[in-house]
């Protein structure tokens, strides 16, 4: 289950730098976000688009990257053994000290990831923070039976950030807003919307305004009606929740109603909250003066992430049925 209240400490910024022969330098930030294998094994991994750190992309041929930064926050310790902290306002970049080993893109669509993350000369209490799980990320499945055009989602991000404009997000933490737009176009995986000023491929159209500095941004599926998320219970560990809150006493019984229980929790049309994709851009009105904004947004997919992921080897830190499914139905080349 995404955890909202840690979502936006989970989302960031990234810096990239880009030189050309002359030493020149082009800075470029963007939105990334942070996900790690599941609670206990703090593997991280960093996720944003392509077009953030690909200079062919961003800047032109004349450039090449020279260095990536990633904004990290400063956590407070709040007792003596350090298992209570909170957040403080200090921020900071540190730079990706592996580079070249670390970095995997996607050929057709505009997503990379960062893995594994070694940041240099980072203090121990600047710390990546999460919200999101791998068990988080949609698959084939969930697009092609559980998202539907005008489904409501929301995207997470920092946008405006350019020289032109002062940067709509908060300036007190340095903290992500949250912005709402709804599914406009086909979900299903095996189409993608298509559009003469869209150059990249696993694209969802959506009805919503992501500006300038939000491409990177997380899009969150919402809710729809009651229920559990069941892909992080299985029927043992729901017995387990059942008996130690007193619900089940009799264990001879347990094992005949294990099927039942997490659905006996649940409405038929119950579909958990769910990263869907990566905010990549927005399309602007033709013949527009000041490039006004169309009001139509489009981002990338999350199934293009698993190739990724398989690539990095990010999947062997994480596990269960859930993994195998989703690299077997979506890992389909980078």
């Amino acid at each position: 289950m995404i955890e909202l209240s840690s979502l936006p400490w989970s989302v960031t910024h990234v810096k990239s730098n880009f030189v050309n022969h002359l030493g020149h330098i082009k800075t470029t930030i963007g939105t990334g976000f942070w996900l790690c294998a599941c609670t206990y094994r703090r593997k991280h991994i960093f996720v944003t688009n392509k077009h953030n750190i690909d200079p062919l992309l961003k800047v032109g041929s004349d450039y090449k990257l020279d260095s990536i930064s990633i904004k990290l926050r400063k956590l407070i310790k709040e007792n003596q053994s350090g298992s209570s902290f909170s957040l403080s306002k200090e921020t900071a970049y540190f730079e990706v000290a592996n580079l070249e080993e670390s970095i995997y893109s996607s050929e057709s669509a505009d997503c990379s990831i960062i893995f594994p993350v070694e940041l240099k000369e980072r203090p121990a209490d600047f710390k990546p923070f999460t919200a999101f799980r791998i068990e988080d990320i949609a698959g084939t499945s969930f697009f092609n039976n559980s998202v539907n055009i005008t489904d409501y989602c929301h995207f997470v991000g920092f946008p405006g950030n350019n020289s032109t404009r002062v940067p709509w997000w908060d300036h007190s933490y340095s903290a992500p807003i949250s912005r709402f737009a709804s599914i406009a176009s086909n979900p299903v995986t095996y189409l993608s919307f298509e559009h003469p000023n869209i150059n990249t491929s696993d694209i969802v159209l959506v009805s919503g305004l992501s500006f300038s500095g939000s491409s990177g941004s997380p899009v969150i599926l919402d809710q729809k009606g009651v229920g559990a998320d069941s892909s992080y219970l299985s029927n043992s560990d729901f017995i387990k929740v059942r008996c130690k809150n007193g619900f089940y006493k009799n264990s001879e019984i347990l094992e005949d109603i294990a099927s039942n229980l997490i659905v006996s929790f649940e409405d038929k049309n119950f579909v958990p909250r769910r990263l869907i994709g990566i905010m990549t851009g927005h399309l602007e009105e033709e013949g527009a003066q000041n490039h006004m904004h169309s009001g139509l947004s489009y981002f990338t997919r999350t199934t293009s992430l698993f190739p990724l992921i398989q690539k990095a080897g990010f999947e062997k830190h994480a596990m269960g049925h859930f993994m195998s499914k989703n690299f077997a139905e979506n890992s389909l080349g980078v």
